[in-house]
Formats: C-alpha cells, structure tokens, sequence
C-alpha cells in the first residue's frame, strides 16, 4: 500500500492489491482500490474479472455478471471469465445458462480441472447424472488426486445404486486425504445402504475417533447400530441429534426444569414431541410403559393426534404441541426420542410393546365400509407419497407405479394419501380406468380419528412409509409397506422379524430393490401377498 499513498494513480499498483484483497476475502476494499483503477483504466480485462470477482464476493451477482461479460468483451477467449459467469448463473439458479457458459470456458482451457469439475455439479442439479460422473470423471483424469471431484462422483454413484464403485470413490477420497471426516461418513452410509453393518460400524468408529464431538457423526452412528438391532449402544448415540444441522433448527424445549435423570423420579413428567406425526404415532407404542419413568405423565402432541391417544390411554394428560406447557405443571422434560435410552428399549422389549395400541370407532368405521364397498368386496387402503422434507421424494411415488396392484380383481381401493392428490386419482381413471375412492367425509391431512376410522374399515392398507403407515401399524391392521431402498430409509423400517416390523407386527416390509430403477419389484412382491389376501 505504500507504492499507492506515492503513486495513487499507478494503475498497476492499485489493480495488484485489489486483487490480493479478493484473495483474502476483503471484497469491500478490493472493489475501492479496483474502482480507482477502473477509472485509469477501464479497458482492461483482468481488471474488469477481477474486479467482478470482488463484486461476487459481496454477493452483488447481476453486476458481477455484467463485469464478467465486460470482460469477455475485452478478451472473448477469455476462459476465466466465462467461468465467473457460469458461477454467477449458478447462483441465480439459472443453470442451463451456467452449463453454456461452463462449456465455453471448457472450449477454450481444455486442461484444467476445476472447469470440469464446476460442470460435473451443474450437471448433478440438473439431474444430468451420467453427464455429471464423465465430468468428474475428466477432472480426476486431468488431476488424479482431485479429492472433491473423487468425493463428488462417489456420491453420484451410490444415488445411482452403484455402490462398489461408490466405495472404491471414498477410500480413494481417504486415502488421499485420511483426516477427511466427511469421507468416512459417506463411506459408512454407503456400507449401511448395503446393509454392511460390521463394516459400516467399524467406518463410523473411524469417524468417531477422529472427531469425538462431530453431532453428525455421532447421530450417523445410532441410525447404524438401530438399523443393526443393536439397540443397547444406539441410545446414547442418539442423545447427539441436537447437535446435528438437521436439529439445530428444529424446536427444543425451552424450560428452566431439568431433563428426566434415571436418579430421580419426578413427580410430573412431560414427554414433548420432537419430530412429525409419524414419529409421534411410532413412540406412542411406548408412553404407558414410560408411566413407571414418573407418578404422573403428560405428553405433549400433535394436536390431531390428541383424541386418539386420550381414548386409547386415559390415564395419561394430553395436551397439545402448539400451545406451552406452564413449567409449573411438571418437574421434569423428556423428548420423546429420548423413550429408547430412558426405557432401555431392546429387541426383546420392543417386542413387548409392540403391536396395536390405538383404537378406532367400530361402528364408524363399519359405516365408512358398507358405503365404500357394500357388495363385499375386499376394501384395500392406498398411500403413495411423504411428505418428508428431507427425504420424502425418495419414499414417494406415482400412483401409477401401483398399476399391478391396482389391477388386482375383486379389491375396492380408497385414497388414504393426504394432500392434493385429486389430479392424480382423475387422471389414472382418465387413462387406466381405475378408481381409486375417495371418502369425502374424511379430510386424510386434519382429520386423523377419522382416517384412522377408514383405515379400520379397510382389509389391507398399501403404502410407502408415511405416517399412515405408522397409524396403521399403531392400529394392527394389516399393511404392506413399500420402503425405499437406501439412504432414504428410516431406521425402524430395517428392524424386522420374518419380514415384518418389529415395531407393528401387521406391517409386512417390501423394501425397494438394489437394481430397480423404480418400484416395479417391489409393487410385484406386494401384489403376491395381496392376492392371497383376496382368494
């Protein structure tokens, strides 16, 4: 800076330490001293793409774009700029424009890595996953020990269900770089996708010991070892979700009472709810054995789920999740993921437990069934999509992809899926004349009694794993679960007995094969238990 206090207009000066401060991330002073070399010299390429660099640090990206476009301008072969661009329009979420402006800039520096390894992402948002891996694939060609691009086709490649390549990516991401944590959690997901679990537990044991206090891997870790049965040393392992990105921005309790201690009972105790309906319904299982946990239990729930507890266990207080809890009512907290560690759930507990604790309305629900189907047929209740914001598209499907099931004669079929599915059920009649019944008295989002009454009048319920799988687990009635194979698979889903759940005897697990690209096996799979529910 003391050749610019001498020299304030020395163009060469002013430009170098601009560019120093972009490096740096002090985008603020870079853009002063690059603006007074602008005004020296406003024809200068490099200027103009470094000081749209700086412009891009602040987050300015239409002005930024307009410095990378000066700068083409200046020098059309320009491949640097060309890539400015093509981050700008990424950012935009404008990204055919940014792959246009990737492949100039590819056109024109053939041999460098980073170019290949930008496109490789736009083309993985695009869902262009084949074009993504040969990006990444000519990064890593050009630059062997590219970790980030090795790290990012491995991903690619187990979304696309090729796992053995998949983990050859991830050991060559640790091997190139062994402290990298993220690889390893990405290995072990990728074992525990395979259900590998001694290899999966011994990768996230890895993690572990090179970052005890990593929340992220620590959670990780327990959906292993539930996913494994091995229950005992999940718990406290599951204690860590708060810590994790995904928790963090969920509600937490806010209370000047203590969380329940094993070392002393209180004398009230309030249960909340920490995570969806379904969840709600699946840990419901377990409220009247946490009686023992206090001498009076209040849980605090999804309001629509409020009644149906109440009548099926009315010697626990209710009350709803949207309204506070005055601290003086109790003397101690529980979140409800938290029942498994306070109650020692294992295998032979669970089974304990499990089964049907929720009641619906008999003579509602006989009244719902002699509407929907009065000539004795079998009434078959059908759910296809969640509502997961994480993972709910990898669980859902088209109610099109349940054309075999949907074929099957002498079944009456009623819409148990919540939300706006009106077009769907239109256009599969439209097309397939199949009809699937809708129950207009019963809204499946706000009226859960009464879903749970239709779900009642039904002989068999076919869903993905929703919360109206949960519910018609909770209510013993006889379900066949469609889960989805791999990373979008919840944990209770794995644990089973004779190719039921562990947690509701009545739901038969289908899972999604390795090598189907959609859910045609495991619809065909359904279709066979279904038929023999029919003859």
């Amino acid at each position: 800076m003391d050749v610019i206090d001498v020299q304030p207009k020395f163009f060469d000066a002013l430009h170098l330490a601009g560019v120093v401060l972009v490096q740096v991330g002090h985008y603020e002073k870079a853009l002063h001293l690059l603006d007074r070399a602008k005004a020296i010299k406003s024809n200068h390429y490099e200027l103009q793409y470094n000081r749209a660099n700086a412009l891009f640090g602040l987050e300015r990206y239409k002005e930024a774009l307009q410095g990378y476009s000066r700068a083409i301008e200046l020098r059309p072969s320009y491949a640097l700029a060309f890539l400015g661009q093509s981050n700008v329009l990424t950012k935009l979420e404008a990204h055919e424009h940014a792959a246009a402006c990737i492949d100039c800039a590819i056109r024109l520096m053939p041999d460098y890595e980073l170019l290949f390894f930008n496109r490789g992402n736009i083309m993985e948002t695009l869902g262009k996953t084949d074009e993504a891996i040969r990006s990444f694939d000519r990064a890593i060609e050009i630059a062997p020990s590219y970790a980030q691009a090795w790290h990012n086709r491995a991903n690619l490649l187990g979304l696309t269900k090729r796992f053995d390549e998949a983990k050859n990516g991830f050991n060559e991401v640790i091997r190139l770089n062994p402290q990298d944590y993220d690889a390893y959690l990405s290995l072990a997901a990728t074992y525990l996708s395979l259900r590998e679990f001694d290899d999966a537990i011994k990768t996230y044991e890895n993690v572990i010991a090179l970052s005890p206090e990593n929340a992220d891997a620590h959670h990780a870790f327990s959906h292993c070892l539930l996913q494994a049965g091995q229950f005992d040393r999940a718990w406290d392992e599951y204690s860590w979700r708060w810590g994790t990105k995904n928790f963090t921005s969920r509600h937490k309790l806010l209370t000047i009472q203590p969380s329940w201690s094993p070392d002393k009972k209180p004398e009230n105790l309030l249960i909340w709810a920490e995570q969806g309906v379904g969840d709600e319904i699946f840990w419901g299982a377990n409220f009247k054995a946490a009686q023992k946990l206090a001498n009076k239990l209040t849980v605090q729930t999804d309001p629509r789920l409020i009644n149906l507890f109440s009548c099926a266990l009315p010697d626990i207080q209710f009350v709803s999740s949207k309204e506070p809890v005055p601290q003086t009512a109790y003397d101690a907290h529980l979140p409800m993921g938290d029942l498994g560690q306070a109650l020692k759930l294992n295998a032979q507990s669970i089974h304990k437990f499990a089964g049907p604790y929720l009641k619906a309305d008999a003579a509602k629900a006989k009244k719902m069934r002699a509407t929907l189907c009065p000539k004795g047929q079998k009434l078959c209740g059908v759910s296809w999509k969640s509502s997961n914001k994480d993972i709910g598209a990898k669980k859902s499907m088209r109610l099109e992809d349940l054309l075999p099931a949907l074929r099957l004669p002498g079944m009456v079929f009623v819409n148990l899926q919540y939300g706006d599915v009106a077009q769907e059920i239109a256009d599969l009649k439209a097309e397939h004349s199949i009809e699937i019944l809708q129950y207009s008295e019963v809204d499946n989002f706000n009226d859960l009694d009464g879903l749970a009454n239709l779900i009642e009048a039904c002989d068999v319920v076919l869903t993905t794993s929703n919360s109206t799988a949960h519910l018609a687990g909770a209510l013993n009635q006889e379900t066949i679960n469609l889960v989805s194979f791999g990373g979008a698979r919840i944990w209770y889903w794995l644990n089973e007995v004779n190719g039921r759940s562990l947690w509701y005897p009545s739901v038969k697990l289908v899972e999604q094969e390795r090598d189907d690209d959609g859910w045609s096996a495991a619809v065909d799979r359904a279709v066979k238990h279904m038929s023999g529910l029919v003859s």
